[in-house]
């Protein structure tokens, strides 16, 4: 006796690495994210410097250069 079995395919969906793909994913979902937030993430930059300690080591960093 022969049985059918049928097979169905497992949908396996991959999971955002970094906060880059987490904030598109959100973003293809529907969910408000801000462009600011998703270009900042985008190029692994901080939207706002934490401390203006940061923003005078970048300014030294930029003329140094």
């Amino acid at each position: 006796m022969r049985t059918n079995k049928r097979m169905t395919a497992t949908r396996f969906e991959r999971r955002p690495r970094n906060h880059f793909e987490v904030l598109l994913h959100k973003w293809r979902l529907g969910d408000e994210v801000r462009w600011g937030d998703l270009f900042a993430a985008w190029v692994q930059a901080p939207l706002a410097p934490s401390t203006p300690d940061v923003v005078r080591r970048t300014i030294r960093k930029v003329e140094a250069s």
